[in-house]
């Protein structure tokens, strides 16, 4: 896969990441390969790799032909597994950018073509390592956000560009530039999961460079955050190992106790539904704060290991 083709402009690798859904049933497939049709970009400038983290499917690695490749190992390794996987193939076909992509994201007809003039756009500007786009989920903005204190607050639509200030932006439909990442050792995966994009977009900030929005705006299914209620313990203890991870290690104290207040609230609302498993959990990484307030929990092999757990 990755062949040097020769050609004008900028090149992508396009990843997506697919967990217990065939690629025949996957939205964004089916939108991205729409897309890249209208755009008529071809095998020299756009190719795609299908990661498939399904744990009942067979190891597989092979050409699909017109620049897509297939892979699979039969576990569930996570997203940042795939997305360095997909930076290794980069690298080795000399691509500029990769976009990173899940199974439930849903692009517009003209993303492609939108993506590659921002790509030409901001190819001389070495200071944008990342291009992302506005996230619709059930009709409400879901990024890019602004951190406000200890909270986060929703950007409009109209707000494209070059984002001075720091901003947080949900990994799928980002195109990050290879370089940038490759100059951070690759996609962090003790963040194996959750909290990924937030550490992305932390270290685009926190290395001098910034986020650009681009005028598009892509539909994502954010079914964890409708089924709070429904969650199953795996899936919820690996959320709150990203979310403790990332506050503890790159928020201010501030940031540390209001964790602390939502897990403390979350833990007497789910024990007043009956839910003590997820009441447990929720005290289990409130002690986890107060005993290592400011340190990186390496989470990533925990997860890993556990190869079925749930993505979505």
């Amino acid at each position: 896969m990755c062949k040097q083709l020769r050609c004008q402009g900028p090149r992508a690798l396009a990843v997506v990441v697919l967990y217990q859904v065939d690629e025949k049933n996957s939205v964004c497939l089916k939108s991205l390969f729409a897309s890249r049709e209208r755009a008529g970009s071809t095998e020299s400038s756009l190719q795609i790799l299908v990661y498939d983290n399904s744990p009942s499917k067979d190891k597989s690695s092979r050409p699909r032909g017109d620049g897509v490749w297939f892979e699979s190992y039969g576990v569930n390794k996570g997203t940042s597994v795939a997305y360095n996987r997909a930076l290794e193939l980069a690298i080795e076909g000399g691509f500029d950018w990769i976009m990173l992509l899940d199974q439930d994201t849903e692009l517009p007809a003209d993303f492609v073509e939108k993506a590659f003039k921002e790509m030409e756009c901001y190819a001389e500007q070495g200071s944008v390592a990342a291009i992302a786009p506005v996230v619709r989920c059930n009709g409400i903005i879901r990024s890019p956000s602004l951190p406000v204190k200890v909270r986060t607050r929703y950007l409009p639509v109209a707000s494209c560009g070059i984002q001075e200030k720091e901003i947080i932006c949900i990994c799928s439909g980002t195109i990050v530039r290879r370089s940038f990442v490759a100059s951070l050792g690759g996609f962090n995966e003790s963040f194996w999961l959750d909290y990924l994009d937030y550490w992305l977009c932390h270290q685009i900030y926190a290395n001098g460079k910034k986020i650009a929005i681009m005028p598009s705006v892509v539909e994502h299914d954010l079914s964890v955050s409708d089924r709070r209620a429904q969650i199953s313990k795996s899936r919820y203890s690996s959320i709150l190992a990203g979310e403790v991870a990332f506050t503890t290690t790159y928020k201010s104290l501030s940031a540390r106790l209001y964790l602390m207040a939502r897990l403390a609230i979350r833990s007497i609302r789910f024990a007043l539904e009956g839910n003590r498993d997820l009441s447990w959990i929720s005290i289990r990484y409130f002690a986890e704060i107060i005993m290592h307030p400011a340190r990186v929990f390496e989470a990533a092999e925990m997860w890993k290991s556990m190869g079925g757990v749930e993505a979505s």
